[in-house]
């Protein structure tokens, strides 16, 4: 299974954005979650973070 989130959390602040991303810990268990996100913080816990600059 794979998911995709783009920018989930970005109007979010902080401390909402960290409970979010805990309570859906388990659900990320076994499947493959790709992230696209400008806060590392919203990916912090990834196994492979890959950044692009500038489109590269």
């Amino acid at each position: 299974m794979f998911v995709f989130l783009d920018e989930a959390t970005n109007a979010l602040d902080a401390n909402n954005e960290r409970a979010i991303t805990e309570n859906l810990a388990s659900f990320y268990r076994g499947k493959t979650v790709i992230v696209v996100a400008h806060r590392l913080s919203t990916v912090r816990d990834a196994d492979q973070i890959v950044v692009l600059d500038e489109g590269k």
